[in-house]
């Protein structure tokens, strides 16, 4: 898929950033469901809403910053 190679980019940037420990916990069952180029949005699925709530709060400026 398209998008699979995004998002392993913005998981190899985001690694720098927040390190490996919040990548393997946080970000690896994370999935780019859908990027709208227009409005630049990523949709990003989550396996639940703790893994959604925890990562929107911690991480959502890595999100923005990186996937804009």
């Amino acid at each position: 898929m398209q998008y699979e190679l995004l998002w392993k980019e913005f998981l190899s940037i985001a690694r720098e950033e927040v390190g490996s420990r919040a990548i393997e916990t946080w970000f690896k069952s994370l999935t780019l469901d859908r990027w709208d180029s227009v409005s630049l949005t990523a949709h990003v699925r989550a396996p639940n809403s703790f893994i959604r709530n925890w990562v929107t709060k911690h991480y959502a400026s890595v999100f923005e910053r990186h996937l804009k």
